[in-house]
């Protein structure tokens, strides 16, 4: 009868201590091929986010630099090394961080800064060709400047892709500067004299 209390007492005990033990920590070979795969697409798209965001910060230092020097060829360097950034993320964006709304904004947002700086660089066709591939990466979608206006009407109006004719008939439909739109509307004019 002693020996079926202490047994009785020590049963639950041992359950208990059963139940409160960790369970051991899952190795690669008792996860599935899938979930190895989506654990590798993780790693490479976090991997692959912090080489964007240096990337990008490299970009912007030298856009700063450009803006403070006046130098066209800084915002030459600025806009091919944003050029590569997006290119080297480009490569897992259907992996879903990199897919994400915030990722695809700050692509946006790098994007736009390209084409800015490949005009204010001078290089009218490198600005007209990123310019249209933002229109096809982002259908649909556009950024707007600190006055609320339009970055794809705006940089549509400076690199000419509209004629001066199509300009004057869209003027109301366009979402740029009021000025801006004065002076090109000026120079077009005053260039086809």
């Amino acid at each position: 009868m002693n020996s079926y209390k202490v047994c009785g007492l020590m049963i639950p005990l041992l359950l208990a201590a059963c139940a409160t033990a960790p369970l051991p920590p899952i190795t690669t070979s008792q996860l599935s091929d899938r979930q190895l795969f989506e654990q590798e697409q993780m790693a490479a798209a976090t991997t692959a986010m912090k080489q964007f965001l240096g990337c990008k910060q490299g970009g912007l230092l030298l856009d700063q630099s450009a803006r403070e020097k006046r130098s066209s060829a800084q915002y030459a360097a600025s806009a091919k090394t944003l050029d590569q950034c997006l290119a080297d993320i480009d490569e897992y964006r259907d992996i879903a961080p990199v897919a994400s709304i915030e990722s695809v904004e700050q692509r946006m947002q790098v994007h736009a800064l390209m084409v800015l700086n490949y005009f204010k660089a001078g290089d009218i066709k490198n600005a007209k060709l990123q310019l249209r591939a933002f229109e096809l990466s982002y259908p649909g979608r556009d950024l707007y400047f600190a006055d609320y206006t339009s970055f794809v009407d705006s940089l549509t109006l400076l690199l000419g892709v509209d004629s001066f004719h199509g300009f004057e008939r869209r003027r109301q439909v366009f979402n740029v500067n009021p000025t801006l739109a004065s002076e090109v509307s000026r120079y077009r004019y005053w260039q086809n004299r």
